[in-house]
């Protein structure tokens, strides 16, 4: 008679088998892979300013194009508050916004997207 533990390991040596096994025999095959390049530049401008010892301000804008520097991707501002417990955490909130550009038979339309950040 089998013991309890010799079932068990003839349990999982043929549940790997099978899981292990199982794309050997399956019936579609992988699609190719496609590959999209892409060139893009991004750079982007941030600022930090401590108005006191507690409070300050904020800032960035970023730049991304895409075909290196030729068509428009988006453009990006952002403005907010700090707040600093101490030197090492801080509180941070604003506004942002985000043009984002669609290329369209008559040229790059650009779509305003508004945002809060924390």
């Amino acid at each position: 008679m089998i013991s309890l533990v010799q079932n068990f390991r003839y349990t999982i040596a043929l549940a790997a088998l099978l899981f292990f096994a199982a794309p050997l025999f399956s019936q579609t095959p992988f699609p190719d892979k496609e590959i999209n390049d892409q060139i893009q530049f991004w750079t982007s401008i941030n600022s930090t300013i401590r108005v006191t010892d507690r409070w300050g301000l904020m800032a960035d804008f970023h730049i991304r194009r895409n075909n290196f520097i030729l068509d428009p991707s988006f453009y990006f501002l952002r403005v907010g508050g700090i707040y600093w417990l101490d030197d090492k955490f801080s509180l941070a909130g604003g506004g942002a916004l985000l043009w984002l550009a669609t290329d369209t038979e008559a040229g790059n339309k650009f779509s305003l997207e508004k945002r809060i950040y924390q």
